[in-house]
């Protein structure tokens, strides 16, 4: 497939995900408040993925979606219902030829002003989705970067909001987004790993200190506009995303636990579970808790519904041993459940958040295996079809995702603009339409997808070298939408446009592409192992990484590798490695075994570096021959394991010939130009690096005294073997000034 895996003008699917958030999100913050309370939030929400400020406008065009009309936003301040093709896209743009005007069109607003501690637009604070809203361009000027503060003259355009030199008050309907908002950026980001420390204060004129106001008018603000539909359900959308929640829209209660007055209940609901975690329309779901209290005797109910606010059917729950459970009965395929614990000592009470969970619409169709799907060829052959499938989720770029069954090639696939956002490791089915997007293999449009269950250890990595990816090669094909990994591959470029970088690891060079998550710089001639999935689109082929785990410093695990195996002469016989050698097996005769009765005299280091050796034998003619290899190590004590090389002798047995029968000079040879000059014709003469890489090669007939060229040839040192008419053989060192 042919695709960037970039958001930036893709389609963007209506989604209204009216869920709570998942059971046991906020496992850990019972029984606490103030400042105990933040830091388990933060602990939460942090580290969510990260995408780019340009990746925002795709986000907000599905969190901020207008629910009565699909093709249009909400804008936060003056509430106006606005398509979302009219943005805001430069002063280039020719807004009057696309039916809109600059000045209406619509942009992104800080709600945390980005000049209240100076993050910009960069990830993960001036980026974070949750913080930013769609708005009117003209009357995100007028905002600014003031504080949140009741009081001031109406705006001219958004009418419902005021303003004063340095404040600005929302629209009634919006005052308690806002304060969420504030909250949340004040819990998020407290100053570890180079983001900032936010808090919010009760004072306005904040700028430039990373602080936003006025906290009494947000406490107030929180308790007058409660979340409603339209915001839980942003919050759901900007969760499958960054994988992170606005904890002050689930549980707006702990806003007055943080900087209100309120103190936690004494009883204790914690480690909420549900069993099993996918259900079925068969399945009873059992909920558990563990559920304490300082005094009295618990008696605790699980309250459930189909609907958020109505969850007022009734279970009691049974206790052993302080785990409390019960059993919300079968559902019917494809119902949302929304439950909450409630809880007793006959004194105080205490509730849990409402979590969700849906049921599986189970799978009743024919399965065809991606490997089929793919078609083991180019393109696949149900092409235009609509085909159903499974497999482990590898990676997740928004809703575009790739789906593996198996290890190895032709057995993953691109998932594109889903409208589900899946965690690595989910094993999953859908129903799309197969396609070839300029070249790519892909599933979209889907019309069935179910979890069947989470956190799958995902398929082994296939191993591959950079020249199987490297753009142009066939073999490339067979790996798209696979995992794969590369092994002591330097890089060979910087970071440059649409985050791409190259590596080698010698045997040719691939691109490896950053993700819109995050950003990594890689270093020139660094080595690294790098694993992410094999992918084609721009026409190149290239290896998307998912985070920063998939690129680490290279540690040698590998075995050396024979580069070459050259005949000197009839008694002698170089081997090159890719690789420098412990001495000691180097030379053990014992690791070395001949075919076809060739006996071993000596081993020696040859060259510059442990990388080569010369083998002196006895009983070798004309013809072909093998060698077998084992327990050679490279310096990392990784040990050769019965590595077989086959090669080829020209060799009678004669001893090379003498120096004073053959000289080459100049060398080291100075302007590319040298002459050699033999007693005896010349048949053959070939020239290598210290790589064993055939350099220059050329036969001759008759001829005693030649010239040779090497244009284009690095400085450096070359080895040069000349082959006579009379089968005898010399090699001598050669070095290019």
């Amino acid at each position: 497939m042919k695709k960037t895996i970039l958001f930036l003008g893709l389609l963007i699917v209506s989604i209204q995900l009216l869920i709570a958030q998942p059971t046991g999100y906020y496992n850990g913050c019972e029984g606490k408040d103030g400042d105990a309370l933040k830091a388990a939030l933060h602990n939460i929400i942090k580290g969510h993925v990260e995408f780019s400020y340009t990746d925002v406008w795709n986000i907000l065009q599905q969190s901020d979606e207008d629910p009565s009309n699909p093709d249009n936003i909400i804008l936060i301040y003056t509430g106006r219902s606005q398509d979302k093709y009219f943005r805001d896209r430069g002063s280039s743009f020719d807004y009057e030829e696309a039916g809109y005007t600059l000045s209406d069109a619509w942009n992104r607003e800080h709600v945390w002003a980005k000049s209240h501690g100076d993050f910009g637009t960069e990830p993960p604070a001036g980026s974070d989705a949750h913080n930013l809203k769609p708005v009117d361009r003209t009357v995100n000027t007028s905002r600014y970067n003031k504080d949140f503060a009741e009081g001031g003259t109406p705006d001219d355009e958004a009418t419902e909001c005021n303003s004063t030199s340095n404040s600005w008050e929302p629209r009634d309907a919006v005052k308690g987004d806002v304060a969420r908002i504030i909250f949340y950026m004040s819990t998020r980001y407290e100053g570890e790993n180079g983001e900032p420390d936010l808090e919010a204060v009760d004072k306005v004129d904040t700028y430039p200190l990373p602080e936003h106001g006025k906290l009494s008018d947000l406490l107030k603000w929180n308790e007058q506009d409660p979340p409603d539909d339209f915001e839980r359900n942003r919050n759901n959308v900007i969760y499958t995303w960054q994988k992170n929640r606005n904890p002050f829209i689930d549980h707006p209660e702990f806003v007055n636990l943080i900087w209100g007055t309120d103190t936690s209940s004494n009883i204790l609901i914690s480690n909420i579970e549900i069993s099993p975690l996918n259900p079925s329309p068969e399945d009873s779901i059992q909920v558990s808790a563990g559920i304490s209290s300082d005094s009295g005797t618990i008696s605790a109910s699980i309250g459930w519904g189909v609907s958020y606010d109505q969850v007022s059917s009734t279970i009691d729950m049974t206790e052993n041993e302080s785990v409390f459970s019960a059993k919300i009965p079968p559902q019917s395929e494809g119902t949302t459940v929304y439950y909450k614990i409630n809880a007793s000592n006959g004194v105080d009470s205490a509730s849990s958040v409402t979590y969700s969970f849906k049921v599986a619409v189970p799978f009743a169709g024919t399965l065809t295996p991606i490997r089929d799907i793919q078609g083991q060829q180019s393109a696949s052959p149900f092409d235009g079809q609509v085909k159903s499938t499974s497999g482990i989720v590898t990676g997740v770029f928004g809703t575009n995702f790739y789906l593996q069954s198996g290890t190895g090639a032709w057995n993953g696939i691109y998932v594109y603009n889903s409208g589900y956002s899946p965690s690595l490791g989910d094993s999953i089915i859908i129903t799309a339409e197969v396609s070839e997007y300029y070249d790519l293999t892909e599933m979209s449009k889907l019309t069935y997808y179910s979890v069947i269950s989470s956190n799958n250890p995902l398929p082994q990595a296939t191993v591959v070298t950079t020249k199987t990816l490297a753009t142009g090669n066939a073999d490339a094909e067979q790996y798209e939408g696979v995992l794969v990994k590369v092994h002591e591959a330097s890089c060979t470029s910087e970071l440059g446009a649409f985050g791409l970088w190259k590596v080698n690891d010698g045997s040719g060079e691939c691109y490896i592409h950053n993700p819109t998550t995050f950003s990594f710089s890689p270093t020139l001639a660094k080595v690294y192992d790098i694993t992410g999935i094999a992918t084609y689109n721009y026409s190149e082929s290239k290896i998307d990484i998912r985070t920063i785990d998939d690129v680490v410093e290279s540690q040698d695990i590998l075995a050396p590798s024979v580069n070459q195996a050259l005949v000197v002469n009839g008694n002698t016989i170089r081997i090159d490695f890719n690789e420098e050698l412990n001495a000691t097996t180097a030379i053990d005769t014992l690791n070395y075994v001949f075919s076809n009765d060739i006996k071993i005299t000596s081993i020696n280091i040859y060259g510059f570096t442990n990388s080569s050796v010369l083998i002196k034998v006895t009983g070798m003619t004309v013809g072909d021959y093998n060698l077998v290899i084992n327990g050679v190590e490279d310096l990392a004590g990784n040990a050769m394991d019965n590595v077989s090389v086959d090669f080829h002798s020209d060799c009678t047995g004669i001893k090379p010939i003498s120096s004073d029968m053959l000289k080459i000079f100049p060398n080291p040879v100075n302007n590319n130009i040298f002459n050699i000059s033999s007693v005896n014709n010349i048949k053959k003469v070939e020239i290598t690096n210290i790589a064993g890489q055939v350099v220059f090669s050329n036969q001759y007939f008759n001829e005693k005294n030649i010239v040779i060229n090497l244009n284009n040839i690095n400085k450096g040192l070359y080895f040069t073997k000349i082959y006579t008419q009379n089968h005898e053989v010399v090699i001598s060192k050669l070095v290019i000034n």
